[in-house]
């Protein structure tokens, strides 16, 4: 069985920059309205960052779940070749425990 989670750390890196951008959009705009008197663009702002917040979390549970799906299928795995004393499954379930760990780790960041 082929793992095809190998993109998905990327994907999750583009969603935690687009969220940082987001944020950062949102407190301009919202810096932008203080200055200028506007409380409606204030509000936008608030709400703008506050989204940005939300999408940089949501990427970094999304990356911590997917990592720690791919660590338990990893041991599973590991324990599997140890059980059936196949060497080249027990590397192969301790290569995917190791990128589930990095997957986890590189979420947290």
């Amino acid at each position: 069985m082929k793992n095809d989670n190998s993109s998905k750390p990327q994907d999750i890196h583009e969603k935690k920059r687009d969220g940082k951008v987001e944020e950062m959009k949102g407190a301009l705009e919202k810096k932008a309205g203080q200055l200028l008197g506007r409380d409606d663009m204030e509000q936008r702002g608030r709400a703008r960052k506050a989204r940005g917040e939300d999408k940089q979390e949501s990427a970094a549970a999304e990356g911590r779940v997917k990592g720690k799906a791919n660590e338990v299928a990893g041991r599973l795995i590991e324990q599997a070749g140890e059980a059936l004393k196949s060497k080249a499954l027990r590397k192969k379930g301790e290569a995917r425990r190791l990128e589930g760990e990095a997957q986890q780790s590189a979420a947290s960041q």
